[in-house]
């Protein structure tokens, strides 16, 4: 996808400057790990890769570490590269009925599992849903955080004229769309037109994405009930971006 493509170059001219500051040699990357840690509750998987700086992702809706393997090798020839899998996300058991599925409870897990790891101060990558977790976890615990990137998080506050209330419009009629499916018993049709929705690509655009985007998401199809009827966070506003203490980098893609 293009616009993971744009984050990672950004992402890695915002790094480029910060290596000589944390006095870390990069190192040639060894294999991919795959971990489990308990924290906060609930077993948590993840990915790591590389070292030195260490860069943490956060996946977004429907999605888990998977979501980034595009980027996995590109930054752990130079970084630390960590992808988790948020609560309730990937292929384990639940350890409840989603009933916790929030933007404070998979931050209150980020917090945990870079203590708990040893990984912190990390660099934070999220997207969409993931970059709003993401700015939680930065605004509650600085010292948890060199710097944060969010890539196109939910800001509906942020925006305002015709197109976007068009945008909202749409927004609306595509998540009532996707409950209607879930209704209907569909977790798998529903997860998929949600993806469409997201991609901006059109109706049928799923069976184009790659096989591996098109198995991480029907395998988190269960995640879309509780992820639409969640507890919310505050909005994303400028006052809230404003008490940010770690340098932050927001991207958005041109056509979504």
């Amino acid at each position: 996808m293009t616009r993971l493509l744009r984050l990672a170059f950004f992402f890695a001219i915002v790094l480029a400057g910060c290596q000589s500051l944390q006095d870390r040699e990069p190192e040639q990357s060894t294999g991919p790990e795959f971990k489990h840690i308990h924290v906060h509750g609930t077993d948590i998987s993840y990915i790591v890769q590389g070292r030195g700086i260490p860069l943490l992702f956060i996946h977004g809706a429907i999605s888990d570490y998977r979501f980034w393997e595009a980027q996995r090798s590109a930054f752990a020839d130079r970084y630390r590269f960590i992808a988790l899998n948020l609560r309730y996300h990937g292929t384990a058991a639940w350890p409840d009925n989603a009933e916790n599925y929030s933007e404070a409870t998979h931050a209150a897990d980020v917090i945990s599992f870079i203590r708990a790891a040893g990984f912190g101060p990390v660099y934070l990558v999220g997207s969409s849903y993931g970059a709003n977790i993401a700015l939680d976890v930065a605004l509650n615990h600085p010292d948890l955080v060199f710097g944060l990137v969010m890539e196109e998080p939910a800001a509906p506050a942020l925006i305002s004229g015709p197109l976007a209330k068009k945008a909202l419009n749409e927004i609306g009629r595509a998540i009532e769309n996707a409950r209607a499916m879930l209704r209907g018993g569909d977790p798998a049709g529903a997860a998929r037109l949600f993806a469409e929705w997201t991609l901006n690509m059109g109706r049928g655009s799923f069976a184009n994405q790659s096989e591996t985007f098109q198995r991480m998401a029907l395998a988190n199809a269960r995640t879309l009930h509780p992820y639409l009827e969640r507890k919310r966070s505050p909005p994303l506003t400028c006052e809230r971006l404003g008490r940010l203490k770690p340098a932050a980098l927001i991207i958005n893609g041109a056509n979504t």
